[in-house]
Order: C-alpha cells, then sequence, then structure tokens
C-alpha cells in the first residue's frame, strides 16, 4: 500500500548513474512532489527538504471507528505525509529527518517547493504550495555565523539571456581547496521555478573563508576561458557583470 519511496541517482561522471537512495537515507519520506536540495544552514552541506501529500481527507470513505484498521492503513499511507526536511547526520554517515525540530510542520498537501533569501540575511528560506491552500512560506531563522556567498549574474550584452543561465560558477574558499560549483539556472522541482541564482554556504571551509573567498570564477555561456574575480567578501549577494572586474 502506498508508494516506493524517492530515488536519488548519483552521477558517476561518466554519463551513468547510480541509485544510492538507501546510502543517503532519503527514500522513506511519502508521496513526493517538490523538492530543494540546498545549504540552508551555510555548514558547507545541502539539506534536502521534500513536500509530501496524497488525499486531505482524514479517514477513507467508508471507514469508521468500527473499522480502525482501516483508518490507520489509510492514514499511514495517504494522509500522513508531512513535509521532511533531511539534515546530514556525521555519526551516522547519513540524512536524518529534522522537519518537526526546526519548526517545518505542514502537514498540507504540498505541490511546488522553493527556496530563496526572502529577507535577505544569508540564509534560504522556503516557500510551499499547497493543494487549494493559500501559500506557506517558512523563513529561515538559523543563527548568524556561518559564512555565505549568493552569486547572481548580469549581462547587459545579451539581454535576451541578461542573467547568465546555463553559466557555471566555481567558488575556491581558500587556496588549494576544491572548487565548489553550481550552475545558474531558473530551473526547479515540481510546479517549481527558482531564482537565477547560486548559493553556497562556507562553514566548513575554514577561518580564512569567515570574510572573503580566495577565487570566484564564472563560465559564461559559451565560453571556455572563465572570467575570475579575487578575494571575494563573503556574506553578501553579489552581482557578477559579465567583463568587468
Amino acid at each position: 500500500v502506498g508508494c516506493s519511496g524517492n530515488r536519488l541517482y548519483l552521477n558517476t561522471g561518466d554519463f551513468t548513474f547510480q541509485d544510492a537512495t538507501d546510502d543517503y537515507g532519503l527514500r522513506d519520506s511519502g508521496w513526493g512532489w517538490g523538492a530543494v536540495v540546498e545549504d540552508l544552514d551555510n555548514d558547507g552541506r545541502d539539506e534536502v527538504a521534500a513536500n509530501n501529500g496524497y488525499l486531505p481527507a482524514p479517514t477513507p470513505e467508508g471507514a469508521s471507528t468500527s473499522e480502525p484498521a482501516a483508518e490507520v492503513v489509510y492514514y499511514d499511507s495517504f494522509v500522513n505525509d508531512p513535509t521532511r526536511l533531511w539534515v546530514w547526520d556525521d555519526e551516522a554517515g547519513t540524512y536524518r529527518d529534522a522537519a518537526m525540530a526546526v519548526g517545518l510542520d505542514d502537514r498540507t498537501v504540498g505541490h511546488a517547493l522553493a527556496a530563496f533569501d526572502m529577507d535577505g540575511d544569508g540564509d534560504l528560506d522556503l516557500l510551499s504550495v499547497p493543494v487549494n491552500e493559500p501559500p506557506l512560506l517558512f523563513r529561515n531563522d538559523t543563527p548568524a555565523g556561518a559564512a555565505w556567498l549568493e552569486v547572481a549574474l548580469d549581462d547587459p550584452a545579451h539581454p535576451g539571456n541578461a542573467e547568465g543561465v546555463g553559466a557555471r560558477i566555481e567558488v575556491t574558499p581558500n587556496e588549494g581547496d576544491a572548487p565548489r560549483v553550481a550552475w545558474i539556472g531558473t530551473d526547479g522541482s515540481y510546479e517549481t521555478q527558482s531564482p537565477a541564482r547560486a548559493h553556497f554556504g562556507l562553514g566548513d571551509a575554514g577561518e580564512g573563508a569567515s570574510t572573503e573567498v580566495h577565487r570566484l570564477e564564472v563560465f559564461w555561456p559559451g565560453e571556455n576561458e572563465p572570467q575570475v574575480v579575487n578575494d571575494v567578501p563573503t556574506n553578501q549577494h553579489l552581482v557578477v557583470v559579465r567583463d568587468e572586474t
């Protein structure tokens, strides 16, 4: 009864994919719809949020208190599908659900789910759109402390793609670090369009990255050589204008 769970396919780098759902503890959530994979607490590790829900009715048609088993099966399979938020558990080496612990208590039939910095404080907030109900805005009140950088693009010479959709952003927190990669796009998950921005949490990058990142590279669409910005101050919403340094 119910659904078979989520799927997470890891790109192996040779144009093949590997099912890693159970390795990361992300299979069991309910009847899933919209999903977000973003660093919501700026610690350098992505969190995973997912909307769920199938039917809003509290009991199946025809079931009553004289049929408790039917009610339990129905409720657990189709109704009790709250929004989930998985955070990384270092000790367990997998993700665990922490939605209730952080105040993400949403038991509507949620479809669209988007992450964006609504209040401009440097952490990403969540907007959930349930079926036949008003949208729900969950403000992220993560305490300030972990460094972050949000990058948007401006390409005045190409007004048809002024936001640089398709560009690749690489951020190197400290000299010698492996770069962190994000793509500029307005894509999203189910019924969702996201802002054309790249958000980087830098909380795990060490003291050096708390005030500035060593290097930022923008690979504009169609270009093989990056536009480079060095020594970028953190904790800001940065707009990189094409061909400006």
